[in-house]
Formats: structure tokens, sequence, C-alpha cells
């Protein structure tokens, strides 16, 4: 084939190839790739930032991840296996925590952030969830939406992994709960050994997006797009859809006793004591990520 040819080949094949193929081909890749280390790196869009004792640990696109052991004042590059942007990260103390985001990727540290390893991806994440589907499928008081949920669930599988993870909270090194797109929602109860859907569990019918999850003591609470609030009693096993105040989208939220991240233009309600199935609305505030990166202590809070 002459060069003329194989251009024209080219230029054909986005409309030769179904765009969902393409797009999971791309993805595939920036699973198995590995971040590339740059000298450049500290000046990537970072999305999170945590604690790993006194470490910090902040996260952000193409897989970067920042390690700083001055409070701040340096920043070095962790190794971490796939390049697709991480949008959440938390520690349960200063060896254990897990990053995730785009692809539906859940990374785990066992060493304070300096290596990472793949735990979970869209792909298993999908598998999960129709397996769930199916199982309580046979028991569901609503067949209907059951049914609906077992579709959906096999949609998930067919699009590849192109859903992401937006947030998490990490109770333990034992426990943890990361919510993302779409209603998707996982927990691990095994240090992330395996994972099981929580996606049956939620008063989510819509599958609304997911920013947020934040606990106090065995009480829950998840905020998403459109104003969706959901909140748990029974230590995160079930949530019940809140009445809402706002229509605007919620963005992460933490609670009084961790330290704050806020992404820019996030609009956070504060509520002292949800204790009614409606969320308050006192005391709108904004807060801002670059401020929040002031390093506040463990203990230091912004709003509530």
């Amino acid at each position: 084939m002459n060069r003329i040819g194989r251009l024209m080949c080219l230029l054909a094949l986005p409309y030769l190839c179904p765009l969902g193929q393409v797009q999971a081909a791309t993805v595939g890749d920036t699973l198995s790739t590995p971040a590339m280390r740059s000298p450049q790196a500290q000046h990537a869009v970072l999305l999170d930032l945590a604690r790993a004792g006194e470490r910090l640990v902040a996260v952000g696109e193409r897989g970067i991840v920042l390690l700083s052991d001055d409070n701040g004042s340096s920043w070095r590059q962790a190794e971490v296996p796939v390049s697709v942007s991480l949008t959440a990260v938390q520690f349960a103390d200063a060896s254990i925590g897990w990053a995730v985001g785009h692809a539906g990727v859940v990374l785990v540290s066992h060493d304070g952030g300096e290596h990472w390893a793949v735990q979970l991806d869209g792909r298993r994440a999908a598998q999960l969830e129709v397996q769930a589907a199916r199982d309580d499928l046979p028991g569901a008081i609503d067949q209907d939406a059951a049914v609906a949920r077992l579709q959906t669930a096999e949609r998930l599988v067919s699009d590849g992994p192109d859903k992401p993870f937006l947030a998490l909270n990490v109770v333990d090194e034992q426990h943890a709960v990361i919510v993302g797109a779409y209603g998707l929602a996982f927990a691990t109860r095994d240090g992330g050994r395996s994972w099981q859907s929580l996606v049956g569990h939620i008063d989510n019918p819509m599958g609304a997006h997911l920013y947020a999850i934040a606990r106090q003591g065995e009480r829950w609470l998840i905020a998403g797009e459109q104003g969706y609030l959901a909140r748990s009693d029974d230590g995160g096993h079930t949530f019940a859809a809140l009445d809402s105040p706002y229509p605007g989208s919620f963005s992460p939220c933490k609670s009084a006793r961790t330290a704050r991240r806020w992404r820019p233009g996030s609009r956070v309600t504060r509520s002292s004591r949800p204790t009614s199935a409606t969320a308050s609305s006192q005391r709108p505030c904004q807060c801002r990520f670059l401020s929040a990166m002031r390093f506040a202590p463990p203990t230091a809070s912004c709003c509530w």
C-alpha cells in the first residue's frame, strides 16, 4: 500500500471503529501504563490531599502522586502503576491508604504513599456489580427496580472501564467505602483484598453521580449531583435519600474531626445535627483547595 493509501486508512479508522472500542482501548492503556515520572510533576493539576502520619500525600492528573515530608516545602513523586487521573486519597494511618480515580481504579499503599498497587479497576467493579445485582434479584421487593439495576450493571460491563470513582472514606486499615459516577459504590472489610457493591443498599434510583462521603461514628452521609443527599444510621450498610435544600451539586465533605479538602466552587451546607430526613442549609460557605493546602492539622475543620 502506498503512502497516500496508508494515510487514508488512518484517517478512516475513527469512523470504522466504534467510539466505545476506541475509548476502551485508550482507558485500558492508561490502566496498564505507569505514571510518567517528571521533574515538573509538582506543577501538575492536583485534585486531593491527605496526611499519612506527618507526611502529605497529594494526587492528581495522569496518575501523579506527590509526597512531602517537610509540611509542603518540597515534594517528590511516588511510583504509581497507572496513568489515569486520581481524584481522592485518604490514609488509615501513617502507612496504609487508598487512592481512587478515573477508569474505576482503586490503588492501595502500605508504605505511606511511596508505592502503590491496583486493587480494583472499572472492569472488575462492573463485574462485581453485575454479580451483586443478579444475587439480589430473586429476593427483591421491587422486581422492576431490580431488573433495571441488573440491566444498568450489564451496560457497565459493555461500556468498559470509563466510570470514575470520585471520593472515599477510610475507617481503618481494613474498612473503606468508595463512591463515584452513576451511583457506583463499593466497600471493603478486609483491607481491599475483596470489594462488595453497595449500589443496591443506597436509595439512588436515578443513578446520580456521588461526589462525597463522610462519616461520624455510625452515621454516614453521601452527597452528589443535583442536590442528592443520602444518610446511613446503621454504620453504612444502607442509605436513605434525604430531602435536599439545594438543587446543585455537592462536592467533597469531611466530618469535623478530619482535615477539610474542598474543590473550588463547591457549595457546602452546614447542619450541626442532621437527625431528621431533611438536611438544613444553614451557613453556606465556599472553601478553596489551595486554602485547604495550608496544611491544617488533622483536627482542623472548615465547615459542616
